[in-house]
């Protein structure tokens, strides 16, 4: 899951590109409240992913110097809590934008 990350990250921004090169600007003239309400959705998720990453990484690094044990697992436990949090509120907002659509 942590490379599926990576890869939305990457295409999340490839989509940011295009949006601007379409003229959809998040605040000026042009823009209007969905695009940005579209945009704040975005950039909120990819904080929480990144977010995300970053807490699976350092549970990585504490799981290979062996800082967990069977009754040592809070980190784990919180990072996995995390990391599912992420999976129920992408599958959320893809339901949501199917069924709005």
């Amino acid at each position: 899951t942590l490379i599926l990350a990576v890869i939305f990250i990457i295409l999340q921004l490839n989509g940011f590109k295009q949006i601007i090169n379409q003229g959809y600007y998040f605040t000026g003239p042009e823009s209007s409240i969905s695009t940005s309400f579209i945009y704040i959705l975005v950039v909120l998720h990819l904080a929480h992913l990144l977010s995300g990453i970053i807490v699976l990484v350092v549970v990585l690094v504490n799981s290979l110097n062996r800082k967990y044990s069977i009754n040592k697992t809070l980190g784990f436990d919180l990072a996995e809590m995390f990391w599912h949090f992420l999976g129920f509120l992408w599958l959320f907002l893809f339901s949501f934008l199917i069924f709005n659509y």
